[in-house]
């Protein structure tokens, strides 16, 4: 039940003009052209009736209409003394008048909307009318590497372009990138200042004709929740439109991963653990560094999924032996389903792909055949792998991760190795979960310390380490503060082991990217995890969504990975011998080869050599090393 309010003529027509003022600036302006004409026409008629009282001679109606409109426009005009009697001229002022007051507000008018439309612009709240472009949604410290790296990708595209939707000030976003982009590629960024959790702002940079979409986030303490939030509005904008772009997302806890990929079948990135598997992979042999700073950038070797009439009916090692400019190491199922470094003798079908590592996809050359690729070593005598040494590793500081990596490390390391864990509890919500050690095939050991203390690390050295990983304390301290302490601690051991002739190498976790060009070194065997990493896979991810699959296949104990082979084991150390001829024997060994790792003994630097030409010859030493991919 409601009760109808009568209201009064009066009331009504001033609601109706209330609610059309209120429409803006149009509106306004609309109003002023009326009544400057009603205005116009008023004193027209007002000149003529006061002329033929006077008795002076008046033109035709629309020749005082005219010069009474010029006159409200430009009041100027009145100063002239010779207009007739004193009450044309008093009309004439007072039409002067009204014009400075019509004519200034109408300027007035104008010129606000003006300024509240560049305002708005400012704001980035005007559309982004693309297509086949890359939308980024939400913002993060990484974010200046996610577009140089898809730049980098798509530089023979000119109309490519990135639409950033952040809760930020446009201005500063711009500002923020400029810095570190330059004004060149910024000429195909637009960024927008909206919340990506709602549709209406969505609607700002079209995603649904994106080429493809990026989740972040730059709020760590509740980062999952806001990925969650962001990905159900994208995904019901995507709904209505009948729109499927890949969309990535960044995740945090393993646990809001399945809800979030619940809602659009999206390609997730458990990022931090993502980081600590990768130095998983490089403590356990040093070197691997290399491999991974080329493989996951646009601007070295990539992993493509290559398909080719020609490969049809060929076997996968076949292929692996004749792609002249490309190292094979799997197969892409049409399920899409990856399988790295299996079934040698398997017979490629019309819908199958095979995955390679190459420069580029358009200098992939199909499979040949001729004299420079005949089998030579099919007969050569292979030893088998010698079994690994017992490793002692130190991990100094700790956060929830760090389980992973003890797991992923004691699965790969021998059984007779040792890994001590040194952490502060000042700056840790906890230390290892004991289930973990039972999970575990070597000993852990735990023990509370001052991890960037000097004299702490002296007797660290002082021990016969092989490896130290060091964690960020990403639970208990903000990313500048844990960054600081991982950066001293860093230091420190690269200023002992450089003081006492120590061959340690260093594994260092990094939160902050930033802060990863302050401790680059030359040295191969130490290596830097950063979200600067996370974000190249990110932009590779993003071009080709297979590779998520393929990356995590490549970072877990679990299936083939990438290892670092020694000459003695392929019987050709100190000879000559082709890149061909390393795959044949890889293949003999269950292995594929990928690449080479170089020792140069005047500079004591290693240089990697990923994917030579198959025709490509080289003497191998003891000390260089061939990257294979293996299953253990």
């Amino acid at each position: 039940m409601y009760i109808k309010k009568k209201s009064s003529l009066k009331e009504k027509v001033q609601y109706w003009f209330d609610s059309t003022i209120a429409r803006g600036t149009p509106s306004m302006i609309l109003w002023l052209c009326i009544l400057s004409l009603l205005i116009v026409l008023f004193f027209s008629f007002l000149l003529i009736l006061v002329g033929s009282v006077v008795g002076e001679d008046v033109s035709g109606f629309d020749q005082v209409f005219w010069e009474t409109l010029n006159l409200a426009i430009d009041p100027g005009a009145v100063a002239d003394e010779s207009t007739g009697s004193w009450v044309m001229r008093i009309t004439l002022l007072t039409i002067s008048f009204f014009g400075v007051f019509v004519v200034s507000t109408l300027i007035g008018v104008i010129g606000g909307g003006v300024h509240d439309k560049i305002m708005n612009l400012r704001k980035g709240k005007s559309m982004v009318l693309k297509n086949s472009h890359t939308v980024i949604l939400g913002w993060s410290r990484k974010i200046d590497v996610v577009i140089k790296e898809l730049m980098w990708a798509n530089e023979e595209t000119p109309s490519f372009s990135v639409a950033v939707l952040a809760p930020r000030d446009k201005l500063d976003m711009y500002s923020y990138l400029e810095q570190r982009l330059g004004t060149i590629m910024m000429k195909k960024i637009h960024c927008r200042s909206g919340d990506p959790s709602l549709i209406s702002d969505l609607k700002i940079v079209s995603p649904e004709t994106a080429k493809s979409i990026l989740i972040l986030c730059f709020i760590k303490s509740r980062s999952d929740s806001m990925i969650l939030k962001r990905s159900m509005a994208l995904q019901k904008l995507l709904n209505i439109n009948n729109a499927t772009p890949p969309v990535v997302a960044e995740v945090h806890e393993k646990n809001n991963a399945e809800a979030i990929y619940s809602i659009g079948k999206f390609h997730l990135i458990l990022a931090t653990e993502f980081i600590t598997r990768v130095l998983v992979q490089v403590a356990r042999e040093p070197g691997l560094s290399l491999v991974y700073e080329d493989l996951f950038s646009f601007r070295g070797n990539e992993i493509y999924a290559y398909n080719s009439p020609t490969l049809t009916g060929m076997t996968l090692k076949e292929v692996a032996l004749s792609l002249p400019n490309s190292s094979v190491i799997g197969l892409l199922e049409d399920t899409g389903e990856v399988s790295l470094n299996k079934d040698y003798e398997r017979v490629i079908g019309e819908k199958q792909k095979v995955l390679v590592i190459a420069e580029d996809d358009s200098l992939i050359k199909p499979p040949v055949n001729s004299p420079d690729f005949e089998d030579k070593s099919i007969n050569d005598v292979i030893p088998e792998r010698l079994a690994d040494k017992p490793i002692q590793i130190a991990i100094l500081g700790w956060h929830k991760a760090g389980e992973i990596l003890l797991e992923e490390l004691s699965s790969q390391i021998h059984p007779e190795s040792s890994i001590r864990v040194f952490y502060n509890p000042k700056y840790t919500n906890g230390i290892i979960n004991y289930s973990i050690e039972s999970k575990c095939e070597v000993k852990i050991l735990t023990e509370e310390a001052d991890t960037s203390s000097v004299s702490f690390l002296k007797n660290l050295t002082a021990s016969n380490l092989d490896e130290v990983i060091i964690l960020g304390y990403r639970e208990g301290l903000n990313i500048e503060e844990a960054d600081g302490i991982t950066m001293l601690s860093l230091v420190h051991l690269r200023n002992l082991s450089q003081k006492k002739n120590l061959d340690i190498s260093i594994a260092t976790e990094l939160l902050d990217p930033a802060n990863r060009d302050l401790l680059e070194t030359n040295k191969a065997e130490d290596f830097i995890a950063s979200e600067e990493l996370l974000s190249r896979v990110m932009a590779q991810i993003l071009e080709k969504p297979i590779l998520l699959t393929t990356f995590e296949q490549l970072l877990t104990a679990k299936g083939a990975e990438i290892h670092l082979s020694s000459p003695e084991f392929y019987n050709c150390e100190g000879n000559q011998v082709s890149y061909r001829d390393l795959i044949t024997k890889g293949i003999k060994r269950k292995e594929l080869v990928i690449g080479l790792i170089i020792h140069d003994p005047m500079s004591n630097k290693r240089s990697l050599s990923l994917n030579p030409l198959k025709n490509e010859n080289f003497t191998l030493q003891s000390e260089d090393s061939i990257v294979v991919m293996a299953e253990d």
